[in-house]
């Protein structure tokens, strides 16, 4: 998935999974007890802070997300991996595809989030004086992959897709399978109307795996520069929303760069 200068993709067995998009937004299959990752690329000439979320949960520390949260230093031109769920500076969790009931949120009292991936990418302030800039360049902030740890404010989760009946949401229902009522911009109701939908699958606390990071401070502007939403289920709730696993890329004829060798003689 591309947002202006990031990329974002989730990785099982170390490649990408296929994405479907769908009434603007994007969704993957989960197979349930499949392990995942998720990589993240900055293409950007600046280095960023990235947020990322699964199931309304930071990764880093497992509490409720907000754009506040803790995230990892990107370095211009470069890409992290992310296997699982921070445990401690040396080690994480794995992700995985598993049972909504079994999955970290669930355990946490947290469910209503289950089934999306969500990352907000933010710009390093640029600093006014030359002498801190370089002090943070050389001194604190040359590695790949180091999480930030600010403290949080509360800010709205990022919303399911897919709803269980009724649950408190922070995004327009799909018109065509639910209906919903707004008491303010960033809270509504919605209700399952003609389909049948399920969370089916959920992301679970996995084994442990060796990730070494270093806490360092870091200065963000203001505002996101990108926010990334991946929806994710099983291959039968996917169907049920209409998503066309069997759709085929359309090409066009297009204009040839180099379509000859060698330049011909004008018709006359």
């Amino acid at each position: 998935m591309l947002k202006n200068n990031f990329e974002v993709e989730i990785l099982v067995n170390g490649k990408p999974v296929k994405e479907y998009h769908k009434d603007g937004k994007v969704f993957i299959e989960g197979k349930k007890i499949s392990k995942y990752s998720i990589r993240i690329r900055n293409n950007s000439s600046r280095r960023i802070l990235a947020v990322p979320t699964v199931d309304g949960l930071s990764v880093l520390n497992g509490k409720t997300a907000s754009y506040d949260s803790t995230g990892y230093i990107i370095d211009k031109y470069n890409s992290i991996t992310i296997d699982g769920w921070r445990r401690s500076d040396k080690e994480v969790n794995e992700f995985y595809f598993s049972f909504t009931e079994d999955s970290y949120a669930e355990m946490k009292g947290e469910g209503r989030n289950q089934g999306v991936i969500g990352v907000a990418i933010f710009y390093e302030k640029e600093n006014e004086h030359l002498e801190t800039k370089y002090k943070y360049t050389f001194d604190r902030f040359d590695r790949e992959g180091t999480p930030y740890y600010p403290p949080t404010t509360p800010l709205p989760h990022i919303p399911p897709y897919i709803y269980n009946e009724k649950i408190l949401c922070v995004a327009d229902c799909n018109e065509t399978l639910f209906t919903y009522t707004t008491d303010n911009v960033s809270n509504c109701f919605c209700e399952v109307s003609n389909k049948d939908i399920k969370q089916d699958v959920g992301t679970g606390w996995g084994d442990s795996k060796r990730s070494e990071v270093t806490q360092v401070s870091f200065k963000r502007e203001p505002g996101t520069v990108a926010v990334f939403e991946i929806f994710y289920n099983t291959r039968e709730e996917l169907d049920k929303i209409g998503i066309d696993f069997n759709k085929r890329p359309t090409y066009v004829n297009e204009p040839k760069s180099f379509p000859n060798e060698y330049c011909e003689p004008p018709r006359k």
